[in-house]
């Protein structure tokens, strides 16, 4: 198709990027499908995959990625759609970084991410959901984000918090599992809910080393008659 570029199969190591798409100064402005899919990427100094600019359709699907001294992969865009599905991402400062509307993040498993394991930030539309997290920073950070899903994860053994928002509306965070990590959940400038629609229920939230759920506004963690899950047999969801 000439609309679709296709890079797979490739082993990179001991770059920059492994894959620049774009940057600040000519950022792509084209909209067509861009796949990255079944490659290996090794010992980069900055980013393993970047782009910036503007897609139709962005996959990014079934990649290694290992030892990148920045982060794994980086998404900043003003339109388009795109998603992020079963990749394979090891010792990163940030692991996924999403500033651009419209993605799906699932199924990837992050490990030892000394920062945030995925971040989204200044977007809408995202759904984060089926990703397994463990011995990073913060698994899951939400900042200045609107309509955001965070759902069926699992989120272990994290030193910070399992989630962390900032100025976040409309976001559900429900059926993850947010245990043994530093928070379970840290809820920060965010409108307490149903003002908000911040929803936060139906997680096994216990065993974190710190708190088990953090609000600096006034919360109610349920939706409906649904709970969260905390730890005790005697308080089912």
């Amino acid at each position: 198709d000439a609309n679709t570029s296709l890079v797979d199969n490739n082993n990179i190591t001991n770059t920059s990027y492994g894959i620049l798409v774009g940057d600040s100064m000519s950022p792509v402005k084209v909209s067509e499908e861009l796949n990255i899919t079944n490659n290996l990427f090794t010992m980069s100094t900055q980013y393993d995959v970047y782009v910036y600019g503007n897609y139709t359709d962005l996959l990014i699907e079934d990649n290694q990625f290992h030892n990148a001294t920045a982060s794994g992969i980086g998404v900043v865009s003003d339109l388009g759609a795109g998603i992020i599905n079963n990749n394979t991402l090891h010792n990163h400062s940030v692991g996924i970084y999403i500033q651009s509307p419209d993605y799906t993040v699932t199924q990837n498993t992050i490990t030892k991410s000394s920062s945030i394991a995925i971040e989204i930030r200044s977007e809408s539309n995202i759904v984060v959901e089926n990703n397994t997290i463990t011995q990073s920073g913060t698994g899951i950070r939400l900042y200045m984000t609107t309509n955001v899903t965070v759902e069926n994860n699992t989120i272990t053994g994290n030193s910070l918090a399992g989630v962390n928002t900032s100025y976040v509306n409309v976001t559900t965070i429900k059926n993850n599992n947010l245990s043994s990590n530093g928070y379970g959940v840290y809820l920060e400038h965010s409108a307490r809910t149903g003002y908000s629609q911040n929803y936060v229920y139906q997680n096994s939230l216990h065993s974190n080393t710190v708190l088990d759920a953090y609000s600096d506004r006034r919360i109610t963690f349920n939706y409906t008659t649904k709970g969260n899950y905390w730890g005790a047999s005697s308080c089912p969801y």
